[in-house]
């Protein structure tokens, strides 16, 4: 079967179809094991499959009825926000851990694990009553039928014959995203720009995680889903340190509330101890900015957004059957 002959939206249509029941039964999946272990990796995998949804939603937002796609993506944004939190203290807590063997922090280390512990154990409710709501909502069945109809038809649409106009309408979609994170490229070179910073991850994750979802179709993009994975984590992790700065500012007012538990040299240790850590933050934060710098004299990073579009132009598909 040939595309040639049928409107670019009717090909928008079928592609985003595709591509929403696949993820839709992947996140299933993955909800599934976490209902069964709710750990700390399962929530990740889960809030991994939300984003690729929402990718999905955004990236294809033309090609979805208006009034289902609100309703999906605010039942998605809604379970993503509430997995958020539990795992930016699983994240704290793994760099606790990290500095477990170091002596200058032994003291700080176990009153920011008892407060981080309790924190977690609240979220853990949290996440129970965002996996019923996310059940109560039924908006899986509600997507899973909407693909049904078109599916067979994409899965005979989506074949290497129909490449090019696949690509085409593909790589048309890419551009508006590409062009708004080159707008921001020029904010990383300074350390100082937080806002803009965090902006710019946030653009590189849509971007990684728009990739995602067309590599079943386009297994070209591998290599540019790496250069991708790799900055969203360099930047994300001066993220964190910018997210440990709030969170040490707010543990310090907790540790005022709680003086009167310690002694006065322990209060003081305590104090010096949290100190120090602002400082090793602040350090690695630094480090990781050097390692940003370089990486934007690197020749994938200079022409990334205009190779990520020729790409789509190298032969090389695989229709998901």
């Amino acid at each position: 079967m040939n595309l040639s002959s049928i409107p670019t939206d009717h090909i928008n249509d079928l592609i985003a179809k595709q591509i929403l029941n696949l993820y839709s039964k992947e996140f299933l999946a993955e909800l599934k094991k976490l209902k069964k272990t709710n750990d700390a990796e399962a929530i990740h995998q889960v809030r991994v499959y939300s984003r690729r949804l929402k990718a999905t939603f955004d990236f294809f937002s033309d090609a979805l009825p208006s009034i289902k796609k609100e309703e999906w993506n605010k039942e998605i944004k809604r379970f993503l926000s509430a997995l958020n939190k539990p795992r930016d203290i699983q994240v704290q807590l793994d760099y606790i851990k990290i500095l477990a063997g170091k002596n200058d922090f032994q003291n700080i280390i176990e009153v920011i694990t008892q407060y981080l512990n309790k924190q977690q154990h609240k979220q853990e409710k949290k996440i129970t009553k965002a996996l019923k709501r996310i059940d109560d909502s039924k908006v899986f069945p509600k997507i899973l039928r909407y693909c049904k109809k078109s599916n067979k038809k994409a899965n005979k649409f989506l074949s290497p014959s129909n490449y090019e106009i696949i690509a085409l309408v593909c790589s048309e979609k890419m551009v508006p995203l590409l062009n708004q994170f080159n707008q921001y490229k020029s904010y990383l070179f300074n350390p100082e720009r937080v806002e803009e910073l965090h902006k710019s991850r946030l653009l590189i994750k849509n971007i990684r995680y728009t990739i995602e979802i067309l590599k079943p179709i386009f297994p070209s993009l591998n290599s540019y889903l790496k250069i991708a994975v790799n900055f969203q984590t360099l930047l994300g992790e001066i993220h964190d340190c910018d997210v440990w700065f709030v969170f040490l500012e707010d543990f310090s007012m907790h540790l005022n509330k709680k003086k009167i538990h310690f002694s006065e040299d322990d209060y003081a240790k305590l104090i010096e101890e949290l100190d120090k850590l602002r400082t090793l933050r602040a350090s690695e934060r630094e480090l990781k900015f050097e390692e940003v710098i370089k990486i934007l004299d690197q020749e994938q990073i200079v022409h990334f957004e205009k190779d990520l579009l020729n790409s789509f132009k190298t032969r090389q598909f695989i229709s998901k059957n």
